[in-house]
């Protein structure tokens, strides 16, 4: 598998990509240790290489050490369109990019906790690279974003009972003699610096992962870079990269008067308290929804069973009136008169079967991708409540041309086993979705447990 993975990235070395119309730098930081899924970061690195234009520059650093493994501008002159010139110069810097990332691909994964990866000396290296160049930059960070000090533990982000903590504002705007986490002047080294972070992390709780979040956001931008990635889908981290978004994601403002201390990362903000409290509250209205919805067929349910009860005795009575019709002729008047009534009560239960079907629905916002609304629907039949009949769990999404696509997530009928669906690419493609996202998703779909 090893083997087939590096044939690959050595052939995508060797395919020119379209050039960009304007000058850019780029910045790809890398472990040299490898990650699970590594093949989505290495594409967007040979990407990045092979869209060089003449002006543009090009860094690939080792995010283990914070250190450049290659660094180099392609000539300012409009001949190195060409391959032939294009490749000549830049091949002794192929050569360079091409060993450390083989070397990474080659490696067995590591585990998240095993990660080698320095956040702050890897920044710090951008932030130097960066006096010597001119215009806007993208870089690309894969590794971890929490930062380790054997010498001094007290400022490491994870603490002593394994939990993370998070530097507290005071230490983000303090002196770097104070901790790590402050700012050595006043300059702002990575101004027009856009991030995209894939951290690579242990499972964290929403607190956890937002309180990060808002960390790298605020340390980046207290050094003028902007935070515009922050994903640990490498896939869609990569692909945010490759397409050079720079709007910044959304961050909680930082408290004033705080202490110079390392906080939990599980109490250092708001906003994720503010959303499990929303996502609760929509459980709760969701719950009594349930319960209304519960209680209407219930009702629908006694209805059915009084109207049929009293269909049975109709019909009863109908029958002795069928053995009197033979004795008087009042009988017959009086049957038919018991048998008009026998019809209004038979097409009440008519009217009353053509509903006797229904559907119920539960909508359930995804508690962490990307918010989502997964929709489950539910089909019963009065008689028969509360069994259903069949299930079926989905999503809308918006296409690329502003189409809504349902994709469904899985179907579950009476009597058989639960059935997960796998959509096609191309509509998870159009989607802007991966079968990760979709994967995901079964957790928020409500199927009847019967």
């Amino acid at each position: 598998m090893i083997n087939r993975i590096s044939a690959s990235f050595l052939a995508l070395l060797a395919i020119v990509g379209t050039q960009n119309a304007h000058a850019e730098n780029v910045f790809v930081a890398i472990p040299e240790d490898r990650i699970d899924n590594v093949q989505p970061v290495i594409r967007s690195a040979v990407d990045a290489f092979h869209a060089l234009a003449p002006g543009d520059t090009y860094t690939l650093l080792n995010a283990s050490v914070g250190a450049s493994v290659a660094a180099f501008k392609v000539p300012n002159n409009e001949r190195y369109r060409l391959r032939s010139y294009r490749d000549k110069a830049l091949e002794s810097h192929r050569k360079a990019l091409q060993a450390f990332m083989g070397a990474v691909v080659g490696k067995d994964a590591v585990d998240d906790t095993d990660l080698k990866s320095d956040f702050i000396a890897t920044v710090s290296a951008i932030g130097e690279l960066r006096s010597l160049q001119s215009g806007d930059a993208h870089v690309l960070f894969v590794g971890s974003v929490l930062h380790k000090d054997e010498a001094d533990p007290s400022v490491s982000m994870l603490n002593a009972e394994g939990q993370i903590v998070v530097p507290s504002p005071a230490l983000l705007e303090g002196s770097l003699l104070l901790s790590p986490f402050g700012i050595e002047t006043d300059t702002k080294p990575l101004k027009g610096v856009i991030f995209h972070v894939c951290p690579v992390l242990p499972k964290l709780s929403p607190y956890e992962f937002s309180a990060l979040k808002n960390y790298v956001g605020h340390y980046l931008k207290a050094r003028g870079g902007v935070l515009a990635t922050f994903n640990s889908d490498v896939s869609i981290c990569s692909n945010r990269f490759s397409n050079r978004v720079d709007t910044p994601v959304a961050l909680q403002p930082i408290a004033e008067g705080t202490a110079p201390v390392m906080v939990l990362a599980s109490r250092s903000t708001d906003i994720a308290q503010q959303e499990v409290d929303e996502r609760s509250a929509i459980a709760d209205q969701l719950a009594q929804d349930s319960l209304t919805n519960k209680a209407q067929a219930e009702a629908l349910t006694q209805e059915n069973e009084k109207l049929r009860s009293d269909l049975s005795t109709l019909k009863s009575e109908r029958d002795d009136l069928k053995n009197k019709l033979s004795s008087s002729e009042n009988a017959r008047v009086q049957a038919e008169a018991s048998a008009r009534e026998f019809q209004k009560v038979l097409d009440q239960s008519n009217r009353l079967d053509s509903v006797s079907k229904f559907v119920l629905f539960q909508d359930v916002t995804h508690p962490v991708k990307d918010n989502r609304v997964v929709s489950t629907g539910t089909d019963y039949n009065l008689a028969e409540f509360p069994e259903y009949l069949s299930s079926w769990c989905y999503i809308y999404a918006t296409g690329r041309e502003g189409s809504r696509i349902q994709i469904t997530i899985g179907n579950k009928n009476k009597g058989k086993p639960l059935v997960w669906t796998a959509p096609d690419s191309k509509v998870l493609v159009d989607a802007n979705l991966t079968k990760d996202y979709i994967i995901s998703y079964r957790q928020s779909c409500r199927f009847p447990a019967q």
